[in-house]
């Protein structure tokens, strides 16, 4: 009896560290990817419980980061993501889901209060990430993030649409002007596309 106990015990730690290795990416034992497909039903009954705030995705993409990885390496890229990605969750609600999308690219999923909240989240996310510095074979370098937000539309709307613009938006912030931190965000009511900065808030046409 006493070895049943035993062998069930392992055997049901060993399933919850696959279990959590499915769904944590390795590097920055964040959430992956698939993680938040799955996590849609869940997501959207949270927005129906808090009607008044919005449901914002906001992607994130580490500048160049090819480029630091082909001029130093894969274990120095690999040190970079872990290291910004140790900044997304620190920085956001614990129920607020945080992901590696792949490469030097993150997302994140929150309810705000406003779009102001939102900006103001993505902002410092931006600043946190260029106070970091990089050593390597006698350089330093810092880094700066490219920011797409996407607003979720209640009403018909379908999730992967939201993620959709979300991802678009981040393409365009990525050709952006430096050498500010460029955020795109999509405002349902108006349509457009403002992009806003840390101390800079113009408008893209």
């Amino acid at each position: 009896m006493c070895v049943c106990r035993c062998l069930h015990f392992f055997a049901k730690q060993l399933i919850d560290q696959l279990n959590q290795l499915a769904i944590h990416d390795s590097l920055t034992g964040l959430y992956q990817r698939h993680f938040l497909i799955d996590s849609i039903p869940n997501i959207l009954k949270r927005k129906k419980r808090a009607e008044k705030r919005l449901l914002a995705i906001v992607f994130m993409y580490i500048d160049r980061f090819k480029r630091v990885n082909d001029r130093y390496g894969h274990a120095v890229g690999d040190n970079l993501l872990s290291r910004v990605a140790r900044t997304v969750p620190d920085d956001s609600r614990p129920s607020d889901p945080s992901i590696r999308n792949g490469g030097g690219e993150f997302v994140v999923v929150g309810l705000f209060a406003s779009e102001a909240a939102i900006l103001r989240y993505a902002e410092r996310l931006g600043s946190i990430t260029s106070t970091l510095v990089f050593n390597e074979s006698d350089e330093a370098f810092s880094i700066t993030q490219s920011v797409g937000i996407s607003l979720y539309q209640d009403g018909g709307e379908a999730f992967e649409e939201a993620l959709q613009r979300a991802d678009a938006f981040l393409y365009q912030a990525k050709e952006a002007d430096r050498p500010f931190t460029p955020i795109c965000i999509f405002r349902p009511e108006n349509d457009k596309y403002p992009r806003s900065s840390v101390g800079i808030a113009p408008e893209l046409g």
